[in-house]
């Protein structure tokens, strides 16, 4: 691919009063979210981000849900970032959680600013802080939180991938905004209710229902997902940035219209039935965060 030569700032002011504020170098934002993403950037601008935990495959936590949406706001203030293209470690996109991560946790104390105001961030930080098209290449089981990857621009899945949202089953509400988009691409009836059910279902049958729209076999992902961005980078600056736009315009609206009611919802129950949660976490603690005996 060719080498770009446009850097940030754009140009010089000699005679300006003041200097530019510069966001902070693809190498310095590499080595703060190092824990989290493993990031590779092309020449032409096209930026590989792979999820990971100590080099294996995603395991959610409250550290993951705080520093996405922190990510989101560094890789995006970097204009010489042209494509964003997000994928997994190994056989699984996000199969898991880091349990121990969630122990001593005191859902009264700590529940603002870990929960509910991470989760809006992960939503609205990945809609208004990523002003560059975004490919999402699903790598395998995709289980927790796989919504804010759903709304990228295309998304890819190989067909080892698997789709649930599992709220339900372990007693809270499915209002984080996964259950949203599954309504919102899949139809309300089917996506309500596969949250309700918490059912697991395939690749295909999330291409059949349009929640993806490509699938591919699993060593084949990453050169679709390339195959892709090369076809973005194809396309004038200006055109493909303002076709993101247009694109992320519909998922704002959704988000605007729904998900504070629907995390209000969530909380609300977190609040009042906190216990049954954290049994089936299989969490040590007591809805005050103090370890049970």
């Amino acid at each position: 691919m060719p080498k770009s030569d446009r850097t940030y700032p754009f140009y010089d002011a000699p005679e300006a009063l003041t200097d530019w504020v510069t966001p902070i170098s693809f190498e310095e934002v590499q080595e703060k979210y190092k824990e989290f993403f493993h990031l590779e950037k092309r020449d032409d601008g096209v930026v590989l981000c792979r999820l990971h935990t100590q080099g294996g495959p995603l395991k959610f936590s409250l550290r993951w849900h705080h520093a996405q949406p922190l990510f989101y706001r560094d890789i995006g203030q970097d204009r010489t970032n042209e494509v964003l293209i997000f994928t997994g470690t190994g056989d699984e996109f996000t199969m898991s959680s880091d349990v121990g991560d969630f122990k001593g946790f005191d859902v009264y104390r700590n529940s603002f600013d870990h929960f509910w105001l991470d989760a809006f961030e992960l939503i609205e930080g990945f809609l208004y802080n990523l002003n560059m098209p975004v490919i999402t290449a699903f790598n395998g089981p995709a289980l927790v939180h796989s919504e804010w990857a759903l709304m990228a621009d295309y998304v890819i899945a190989s067909d080892n991938t698997t789709f649930q949202d599992a709220h339900f089953e372990n007693n809270y509400v499915a209002g984080d905004g996964n259950s949203l988009v599954f309504a919102e691409r899949m139809g309300v009836g089917r996506g309500y209710a596969l949250a309700l059910m918490a059912e697991k279902f395939t690749a295909e049958e999330a291409l059949k229902h349009g929640l993806v729209n490509d699938v591919v076999p699993r060593d084949k992902l990453l050169d679709r997902a390339y195959e892709v961005a090369d076809w973005l980078m194809s396309r004038p600056r200006a055109v493909r940035r303002n076709q993101h736009l247009v694109i992320q315009r519909h998922w704002r609206d959704v988000m605007h219209r729904h998900l504070g009611h629907h995390l209000g919802a969530e909380h609300t129950s977190l609040y009042v039935d906190y216990k049954p949660m954290a049994d089936a976490w299989a969490l040590d603690t007591d809805p005050n965060g103090v370890r049970a005996s």
